[in-house]
């Protein structure tokens, strides 16, 4: 089966001021690291991630910091975003809003045994926007290799354990489980978020609440989250403007993309109240 990978770029008509903050629950202190020893049965098997609720809504997810520390062989990595709007803790009940298209060198390697070490994935351009509930994010085992991620754990800060989650089956069923009840290693991921909250001109949270695209990246579909709007018009155009595709359709809508090839392409959404545009490009493998 073919592969669609969407990415978007939201251009909008309205001015908004945006607060940033980062939300971690570590001590940027690490004594572990944590990943596995033996090869995978398929890429992007083993995923671990953090549980963030942001600290106001509508929330853009800009950036992802993550540690390692170094081992023998680290294993390069993606990152992964995922959301659950569910009153339950729980990640199984969350579902996958990106990861990264191709895989990221480990920036452990070749480094100091012990050590830990930062990457920063910059997503301020993936259009991560969230109106409730909470993001799940972190990093996956990109290969199929005898490797070590070396994820870097805190194992001094041993709270908030339903923070922090695993999956080893990915390619399969893809459950999740609280990471400290799955390794028994009572810890906190390395992972930091950092977060905008969309702000008006007085400094109040915004009312106005972007629209979002999901899943990223997408597999054959993608879903509009505009909020506000039980059912508008959608438009995908190539860059020549020339009409590739049109829908009258409702929010719960899925979008096939498969017969779109691989390009620039300018999604504009329109309903009675609200006209955006969005810029998205397909990527297939």
């Amino acid at each position: 089966m073919k592969k669609v990978y969407l990415i978007i770029f939201l251009a909008s008509s309205f001015k908004l001021q945006a607060q940033t903050d980062s939300l971690y629950y570590h001590d940027n202190s690490f004594e572990s690291q944590y990943g596995a020893s033996g090869a995978y049965p398929g890429p992007d098997y083993m995923q671990m991630m953090t549980r963030f609720t942001p600290l106001a809504y509508p929330a853009q997810l800009t950036g992802l910091r993550v540690w390692f520390r170094n081992a023998a062989s680290p294993a390069p990595f993606k990152i992964i975003v995922r959301q659950d709007t569910s009153s339950l803790i729980d990640a199984n009940n969350s579902v996958q809003m990106y990861m990264s298209s191709v895989a990221i060198p480990n920036p452990s390697s070749n480094g100091i045994p012990d050590s830990a070490y930062s990457y920063y994935a910059d997503l301020s351009s993936e259009n991560l926007f969230f109106n409730e509930g909470d993001v799940y994010a972190g990093v996956t085992q990109n290969l199929q290799l005898n490797g070590f991620v070396g994820l870097a754990l805190d194992t001094n800060n041993i709270a908030l354990n339903d923070r922090h989650w695993i999956s080893t089956n990915q390619g399969m069923t893809g459950t999740w489980f609280e990471f400290a009840s799955w390794s028994f290693i009572p810890s906190q991921l390395g992972i930091t978020a950092y977060f905008h909250y969309i702000l008006d001109g007085t400094g109040e949270i915004s009312s106005e609440i972007l629209p979002s695209l999901y899943p990223l990246p997408a597999h054959e579909f993608f879903r509009i989250n505009f909020p506000g709007e039980a059912n508008f018009s959608v438009s995908i155009f190539d860059l020549a403007g020339r009409l590739q595709a049109e829908f009258n359709v409702n929010t719960s809508a899925a979008f096939d993309i498969s017969a779109l090839e691989k390009g620039i392409y300018i999604v504009r959404l329109k309903s009675e109240k609200k006209d955006h545009n969005l810029h998205l490009r397909l990527i297939r493998e």
